[in-house]
């Protein structure tokens, strides 16, 4: 591998494994965090044994949770959970803490919100209009919809900006594209309301088929009938190559929706 020349990497290299360290001493700053790290029975995980692998696992998370898809999440979630249950504390530990403790896990991700805006405006400066308000108040408005079950797991529902209202119900895109994904022949899908004039919006779903399937789609439609409650089904499905994507590979709906805006006057 050839090394870059350019002095600037090696500020950003710097500056990005200090922020870690620096947002894990502040991860620390709660006790029931601090003398869980410090009591903890990971070895795996231990500060004093591995100082580099918490810094790491703080990367991870922030990569997993803004670019990963939701089965990645998943995954991840239920590995950390495996090694979470060994973090308790027992009858000889000064502080009482749980790595389950809801309070424990807000404090840790109020860090690493803080750590992930302090590094935005150290390397981009001042956000633009539309992430200065997804940044209001102090908190990150992800936007996201979520239901908390007696347990207090959370489980999310959809994208707030995603939700469908028509004929007077919310549909929420996610599930919709989770059934249309149970049809053998489905690589892509993405589902978005449209303006209708009787519904206010019109269930729309842009798939991209498997290569050699020949899939069409009134066998969406069929599907759609099977599985959907009558509100749920999309009106309209198209057939693409293809979907609009950003770098880090999240669907533009947004451009979805402005290409397809005029399917309902189309008939």
């Amino acid at each position: 591998m050839t090394r870059s020349a350019d002095p600037l990497d090696d500020v950003v290299i710097g500056a990005a494994l200090l922020a870690g360290g620096a947002n894990v001493i502040m991860q620390l700053g709660a006790p029931g965090v601090g003398h869980g790290v410090l009591e903890s029975r990971v070895d795996s995980g231990n500060l004093f044994h591995h100082p580099w692998k918490r810094t790491r696992t703080t990367f991870t998370y922030l990569a997993v949770a803004t670019m990963g898809t939701e089965e990645d999440r998943r995954r991840f979630r239920h590995a950390v959970d495996r090694v979470h249950a060994q973090v308790h504390s027992d009858e000889s530990s000064p502080v009482t803490y749980d790595a389950f403790d809801p309070e424990l896990q807000l404090w840790v991700a109020a860090c690493l919100y803080k750590g992930f805006e302090d590094l935005s405006l150290m390397f981009f400066g001042e956000p633009d209009e539309e992430t200065a308000e997804a940044f209001r108040g102090g908190w990150f408005h992800t936007g996201d919809l979520g239901v908390l079950d007696e347990q207090g797991y959370l489980t999310v529902v959809d994208r707030k900006k995603d939700m469908i209202k028509t004929g007077g119900e919310n549909v929420a895109s996610l599930e919709v594209e989770e059934a249309l994904h149970r049809l053998d022949g489905v690589a892509e899908v993405a589902v978005f309301g449209i303006p209708h004039p009787r519904w206010i919006e019109a269930v729309t779903a842009v798939v991209v088929p498997k290569d050699g399937t020949g899939l069409t789609a009134e066998q969406v439609h069929a599907h759609a009938r099977e599985v959907l409650a009558g509100y749920k089904r999309p009106k309209y499905v198209v057939l693409a190559d293809g979907l609009p994507k950003n770098p880090s590979g999240k669907i533009l709906k947004k451009d979805l929706r402005r290409t397809h805006a005029d399917l309902a006057a189309s008939g």
